[in-house]
């Protein structure tokens, strides 16, 4: 977990160094990979994956993003940090199998997956930008606690003791 500090950088950058410094690593794995005795189309394939490695995983992106919200917000949709990693590894198998389909009923699953996990994803970015907007946790946990509109995926949402005024 690397928490706000991994927020930040990954915000402020595309991935762990930039395209530009990439290029001369590229290149030479790139002549390595040329002279060794493959098939092309393999060497072409594993080429290709190098175009964006530089850049960050979706799953680093989704851990860092998660992590970067008070653990008071993020705890109402996950009880642990391993039910968050479990969490990114269903979307990032799901998005696999969208992406590879190999039979109906998978991509089917894997949609509704992805679209109810997309649920979850939008309420946390939703807190991430508020955040960024300067609002405290404490008031995005509150708001998130009395909207009937998120409590149905909160699985580990408290009894609620309070109202909020409205403003």
């Amino acid at each position: 977990m690397q928490g706000i500090e991994g927020y930040h950088r990954m915000m402020y950058s595309t991935g762990y160094i930039s395209e530009k410094e990439f290029r001369p690593y590229r290149k030479s794995i790139s002549n390595f990979i040329n002279n060794l005795d493959l098939d092309s189309c393999l060497k072409n394939s594993i080429k290709e994956r190098l175009t964006h490695s530089y850049e960050y995983s979706l799953q680093k992106r989704l851990s860092d993003s998660i992590f970067s919200i008070d653990k008071c917000i993020w705890e109402l949709f996950f009880s642990t940090e391993e039910e968050v990693e479990q969490f990114i590894q269903d979307i990032k198998k799901a998005r696999n199998n969208l992406t590879h389909p190999n039979d109906q009923k998978t991509t089917n699953d894997s949609l509704n997956c992805f679209i109810n996990y997309n649920r979850i994803l939008k309420v946390i970015f939703m807190c991430i930008l508020f955040k960024e907007l300067g609002i405290t946790e404490e008031i995005i946990r509150d708001c998130l606690l009395n909207d009937g509109e998120y409590s149905w995926f909160m699985p580990n949402k408290p009894e609620r003791n309070f109202e909020l005024p409205n403003i």
